[in-house]
């Protein structure tokens, strides 16, 4: 498989660019490229493309563009995963997994039972480490957007965010008895929200304002999942019922003239 890497968007749409930072020095010090070599390059913003290696600097690598790519990677459901906080690498993981199955939007909250208590710095290194797990995600999964990551929220914000944003929104439950399947979502529209609670479940309070507020509750089955379990399983059926995981796809990335 050919190797990815970041360019930043004013530079991916030259045919000569210049790879510069920490994705040069992952390339020349860590994978070893020499000139010559085939790559892949991305924005994260949907534009792609191949290119090769010129020319390697001491701290930069001088590139060629030989194609730009239209990827059909990116799922036409755009899923905000709204999960509530979990210690910091359940998270990590959860996150890197949602990313595979295609989520637009994480949107991480504190629930009332959330373990997690962050203060605005650690707040900010966690958003921090998050994105440059979406870029590592990205550059593995062959997707070619990386998805909005929302800072940490109060339970009634990530409310409000997903009745204001969503056209449908999913809550995952374990005291429900109703399946998730394709019939849940009857209006119209691409973006679902889907939502998960933290190790010890949501609240009753919680549940009943999520459900005066539009929510659909929904049952993941008669075992009790782990919250990083419930994630993956439910954004992983979503995707399936209402996604792109239902369809085979042949060919997901094809050549611009």
């Amino acid at each position: 498989m050919m190797r990815r890497f970041f360019l930043p968007g004013h530079d991916i749409i030259k045919d000569h660019p210049t790879m510069t930072g920490a994705e040069a020095h992952h390339a020349i010090h860590v994978l070893r490229c020499r000139p010559g070599d085939k790559i892949g390059v991305l924005d994260g913003a949907g534009n792609e493309a191949e290119a090769v290696i010129n020319r390697i600097l001491p701290d930069s690598l001088q590139l060629s563009v030989t194609a730009r790519l239209k990827s059909n990677t990116e799922s036409s459901l755009r899923i905000v995963v709204a999960q509530a906080l979990l210690k910091e690498s359940k998270m990590d993981a959860i996150f890197r997994q949602v990313i595979e199955l295609g989520a637009a939007v994480w949107m991480p909250f504190v629930s009332d039972r959330s373990v997690p208590v962050l203060g605005t710095r650690q707040l900010i290194q966690r958003k921090e480490r998050w994105e440059s797990i979406a870029r590592e995600s990205l550059k593995q999964c062959q997707r070619n957007r990386l998805p909005e990551i929302v800072s940490p929220l109060p339970f009634s914000e990530m409310m409000s965010a997903c009745h204001q944003t969503c056209d449908h929104k999913i809550v995952f439950w374990e005291k429900e008895t109703n399946p998730c399947s394709a019939d849940m979502a009857m209006k119209s529209g691409n973006t679902i929200a889907v939502v998960f609670g933290p190790e010890g479940g949501f609240s009753p309070k919680e549940i009943e304002n999520m459900q005066l507020n539009g929510f659909i509750t929904a049952s993941l089955g008669p075992r009790i999942l782990r919250a990083e379990t419930a994630c993956v399983v439910g954004c992983a059926l979503i995707q399936y019922f209402f996604g792109d995981m239902g369809q085979n796809v042949v060919d997901n990335k094809t050549k611009i003239d």
